[in-house]
């Protein structure tokens, strides 16, 4: 099957793009998201959306402006409009504070163009280097459950992340650019071992083929049952929090409840229900409400939500800072979760 046969398959199938969605792409320049601007405009005509794209360097090698013009020059060169962002990092900042700047500026671009959606070329490799990454670090259920195809870019965010070549190899890729003479840009830092996600890719990856040749393919596939499974943990937890928490202004998009709580920003959650659902759960509702909080894309980590939810059932009623800009009162009947005043 051709890729772009397979790609629409896969958009379909998980109902990534729609009829009349604006979807920023985004583009780094390199082959992964040049084969993904391809295969889009090659879909457009069938599934009658529109594409933007959007830029972001990071200021962190001495060639990164050169990606910018080339991405800028493929945009103009096929009347898609463009735009582009530059970070201010220095070297030796840490792949977070660099992926946080990233989708950031993403995030805004979205807005700025009113899409729908963000797309990025995460395919099959990046799926069994996640997987790998989040094992080797330490995860749970959402964890081994890699990369989605879908979510929401914050929580309660309008505007979703898909990934729509999740399960095309970058053998695919490669031949898919050889064959019809796409030009792209290589980042020389993808080679370089001191980043860990690249060590696994070229050290650990290649050991484990030799147990299982097909060990991408495997771990996809278990991405996959595993993350049927979290979401239905996930939507317990948000019907949970939506129905018997109260809550206001909470994050970005989401809906406030008929019952408001009288200050801003805050989660209230009935003790006695809460203590009675399962400890995983309990964990995944505390999660998104941290996460709704603190309106980040990022992972709250497995230390900060049990530490929370033991504090929860110590029947202890007290008040705990959770983060810099996080804390927590527990009384008799619930836990109150809000941004402190700055």
């Amino acid at each position: 099957m051709k890729i772009q046969n397979k790609i629409l398959e896969y958009v379909t199938e998980h109902s990534l793009i729609k009829k009349g969605d604006r979807v920023l792409l985004a583009l780094s320049g390199g082959p992964d998201s040049v084969c993904l601007f391809h295969l889009l405009r090659v879909l457009q005509t069938r599934l009658k959306f529109s594409i933007f794209t959007g830029h972001f360097n990071h200021g962190l090698r001495p060639l990164s402006e050169n990606d910018s013009v080339f991405c800028r020059e493929l945009s103009a060169k096929y009347r898609i409009p463009f735009l582009a962002g530059k970070g201010s990092l220095k070297p030796g900042t840490t792949e977070d504070t660099s992926r946080k700047a990233r989708y950031d500026f993403l995030r805004k671009t979205a807005d700025h163009f009113s899409c729908h959606s963000i797309a990025t070329g995460h395919q099959l490799d990046d799926q069994a280097e996640t997987i790998l990454l989040h094992l080797v670090r330490g995860t749970g259920l959402q964890g081994l459950s890699g990369i989605r195809p879908c979510r929401p870019v914050l929580s309660g965010s309008k505007i979703n992340l898909i990934r729509p070549m999740l399960f095309v190899s970058r053998v695919e890729i490669s031949g898919f650019l050889a064959e019809n003479d796409y030009r792209f840009v290589s980042d020389a830092t993808n080679l370089d071992p001191k980043f860990q996600r690249n060590k696994i890719r070229l050290e650990l990856l290649p050991l484990l083929a030799e147990y299982n040749p097909n060990i991408k393919g495997t771990l996809f596939r278990m991405a996959e049952i595993l993350n049927a499974d979290y979401r239905h943990i996930s939507d317990q937890a948000d019907d949970f929090l939506k129905s018997r928490c109260l809550f206001e202004n909470v994050g970005e998009g989401l809906r406030p409840l008929p019952k408001k709580d009288k200050k801003t920003g805050r989660y209230r959650l009935p003790l006695k229900e809460f203590s009675s659902l399962s400890f995983s759960l309990q964990r995944e509702i505390l999660r998104q409400a941290l996460s709704s909080l603190m309106a980040t894309p990022y992972r709250v980590s497995y230390e900060e939500v049990e530490y929370l939810r033991r504090f929860f059932l110590s029947g202890r009623s007290r008040k705990i800072r959770i983060s810099n800009n996080l804390q927590a009162a527990r009384s008799r009947e619930s836990l109150v979760l809000s941004k402190m005043s700055s």
